[in-house]
């Protein structure tokens, strides 16, 4: 038996290596002298075996010796990226033909969460943290009210100058003994701050006095005002009754605050006063009441605190012509309160505020018309 030579690497003695082939040599192998084989498509195979790197043996030959011939590439080979070649220089630009279509912000319903705002492009697109109002813009009225009414105050003054009327001496101790012109200008004074400040706060801190407090208008909003309206009415009245029997309320005019209105019947400053009651009280109010306020503690506590605190606030500012802590007092506070919570819950069920300044100027029209005696004679020689 023939001795069999060890495996592993080839030995050399000191003065050997492995041999050494001259380039001209080097070129594709003889395709006789292995079996051909067909190539497989996409493989980078070449029928012969070889990887297919489309560069021959005398092309690589050529390039080293010197040859004149030119490199098979000018630069780096071209790159695969999931379907045909594409050279380096053009990858920054995008392919040709249709892409997606781009990503634009589409408008959301205002009823996109539980506190009536739609976050909108601002948070998608991550460029702002808005609307970031609240509780503390509230707070701020508090100041705002304090200097509106040292403004108000000195109107009052320079109009008790002209007018006549010295306040300092009792003759102004009831409103509604005051002449009309310092009842009606600084009214008009405060409803403008009332009016003024949310829609500041939404422009510094929020998204626009649509998206906040649902400052639009659609025409389904006049039949939701006129049902709030009629309902709002029907259930202040109810309410009123109930208490007045509990308080024992027998001059059920002690429980009404137009007296005002009355006493200026026939003067020209009646139309001024019916301004600020019918048009510039519910805009202000609501916007005030059923806009900030009522969205700034829905934002933080939901919508049940929202609405127990645009009422709780609202309620005060409205004063009986009985006086103040009175049985008259209580049952026109017990209707003001029911008047609130409807156009409250009638603002978050709709997520606007034009159906309840409907509401409220049908309100405020009605009960105004009503103490003028407008309605007098209306139902007479129907049958009872």
């Amino acid at each position: 038996m023939s001795e069999q030579p060890p495996l592993g690497p080839p030995s050399f003695g000191p003065n050997e290596g492995p041999p050494v082939l001259p380039l001209e040599s080097a070129g594709p192998p003889d395709s006789s002298a292995a079996p051909s084989r067909p190539g497989v498509p996409g493989s980078g195979v070449s029928g012969s075996g070889v990887p297919d790197s489309g560069v021959s043996g005398s092309g690589v030959s050529g390039a080293l010796s010197g040859s004149s011939s030119p490199p098979p590439f000018p630069g780096p080979p071209p790159l695969l990226v999931d379907g045909p070649a594409i050279s380096e220089d053009r990858l920054d630009r995008p392919a040709a033909g249709p892409g997606p279509a781009p990503i634009e912000a589409a408008e959301v319903p205002l009823t996109a969460n539980d506190y009536g705002y739609d976050p909108g492009p601002h948070h998608r697109r991550g460029l702002d943290r808005r609307p970031w109002w609240g509780i503390g813009d509230v707070l701020l009225m508090i100041p705002i009210m304090v200097g509106v009414l040292l403004v108000s105050f000195g109107v009052m003054a320079a109009l008790a100058v002209v007018e006549g009327v010295d306040l300092f001496a009792g003759t102004g101790s009831d409103p509604a003994d005051l002449p009309a012109s310092m009842l009606v200008i600084p009214t008009l004074i405060q409803q403008a701050s009332w009016f003024g400040w949310p829609f500041l706060v939404s422009r510094w801190k929020g998204l626009g006095p649509v998206r906040d407090w649902g400052w639009a208008f659609k025409p389904v909003d006049l039949a939701i005002g006129f049902g709030t309206a009629f309902i709002a009415i029907f259930a202040a009245a109810v309410v009123g009754a109930g208490l007045g029997g509990l308080v024992g309320l027998e001059d059920e005019s002690l429980a009404e605050n137009t007296q005002v209105i009355t006493r200026l019947e026939g003067s020209p400053w009646l139309y001024g006063l019916l301004f600020v009651v019918v048009v510039g009280a519910p805009l202000s109010e609501e916007v005030l009441f059923r806009g900030l306020i009522l969205r700034s503690f829905q934002k933080r506590w939901g919508s049940v605190a929202g609405v127990a605190a645009s009422v709780l606030l609202f309620v005060p500012l409205h004063i009986a012509d009985g006086g103040f802590l009175t049985s008259g007092q209580v049952v026109l506070w017990g209707s003001i309160a029911t008047l609130g919570a409807i156009l409250s819950v009638c603002a978050v069920l709709s997520n606007r505020l034009a159906g309840p300044i409907i509401a409220h100027v049908l309100i405020n029209a009605i009960g105004s018309a009503g103490a003028l005696g407008w309605f007098d004679g209306l139902f007479e020689g129907l049958p009872s």
